[in-house]
C-alpha cells in the first residue's frame, strides 16, 4: 500500500525520470508501489515536472519542437483548405489510425 504524500520530493522526481527513461512502459501502479507515492500525485509529476504523458501504453515527451509545431500548423491549414473546397465529402473520405487500429 502506498504512503500518501503531499510533497513532491526532487529525489523522487529524478528517480522516476530515470525509471521512465529505462522503461517507458512503466505503469502508475509500478511507480506508486516503488516510491510509495499517492496515486493522485503521479499524473501531476509526469505532466508538470517531467513533461511526459501516458500515450499508447507508454510515456512520451509532451513538448513539441518548433519544427513539429510548424508541421502541425501546415497540416491544419491544408486540411482547412480542403474542407473549404470539399466540405462533408472530405469527412466521408477520412481514415485515421494509431499504433493499434485503423478507423474509418
Amino acid at each position: 500500500m502506498a504512503i500518501a504524500t503531499t510533497v513532491t520530493v526532487e529525489t523522487n522526481i529524478d528517480a522516476i525520470r530515470e525509471l521512465l527513461r529505462a522503461n517507458p512502459r512503466t505503469t502508475f501502479d509500478e511507480v506508486e508501489e516503488k516510491f510509495g507515492l499517492s496515486r493522485d500525485i503521479l499524473p501531476k509529476i509526469s505532466r508538470e515536472e517531467l513533461s511526459v504523458q501516458k500515450k499508447f501504453r507508454h510515456f512520451v515527451p509532451h513538448q513539441l519542437t518548433a519544427e513539429q509545431k510548424q508541421t502541425r500548423l501546415d497540416m491544419c491549414r491544408q486540411n482547412h483548405s480542403m474542407w473549404k473546397n470539399e466540405g462533408q465529402k472530405l469527412i466521408d473520405k477520412i481514415i485515421t489510425w494509431d499504433e493499434n487500429y485503423v478507423h474509418s
